[in-house]
């Protein structure tokens, strides 16, 4: 089985206004949970959406792939993605914009992320970190390392 996301693009459209069906690769397995942000590809470009839901599937040889997390944790939890379809459908707003609003401006804005060491006393992070007191983002995905976020947290870095 394959595990699938569903994911509110960012594209504030009437026609897309829904969820559409991602794969999750094997490396984001664990790592895009319901209210991550995530890149997809959406037409000939990408587009952040938001995973709504999850599951597993068995044939998506339709189905294009996540291509990146953009969070360590999610940014919104199932209360407010509640809420958020619950204002979109009283307001008649779309539900990407609705979501996009309940992020704090630091979320909004166009940063590069960084993770940072908080266990210095650990051996595996040692090795991890190799030295460094932060590393990017993309190369703990890239690694598929980010399994460990119990032991780091996202900090945020222009």
């Amino acid at each position: 089985m394959n595990q699938v996301a569903k994911v509110i693009v960012d594209v504030p459209a009437m026609q897309v206004d829904r969820p559409f069906d991602y794969v999750v690769p094997e490396n984001l397995v664990g790592i895009a949970l319901v209210g991550t942000r995530v890149s997809v590809p959406f037409g000939n470009r990408k587009v952040q959406g938001f995973v709504v839901e999850l599951g597993e599937v068995e044939d998506v040889t339709k189905l294009k792939t996540i291509d990146s997390v953009m969070d360590v944790l999610p940014v919104l939890n199932e209360e407010l993605l509640e809420l958020g379809d619950f204002l979109a459908k009283e307001t008649l707003a779309f539900r990407v914009s609705v979501y996009q609003a309940m992020l704090p401006a630091a979320l909004r804005a166009k940063y590069e992320k960084y993770v940072v060491r908080l266990d210095t006393e650990d051996d595996e992070l040692e090795r991890l970190f190799e030295g460094y007191e932060t590393l990017p983002f993309k190369e703990l995905v890239g690694r598929n390392i980010l399994k460990k976020r119990s032991k780091i947290c996202a900090q945020w870095a222009s």
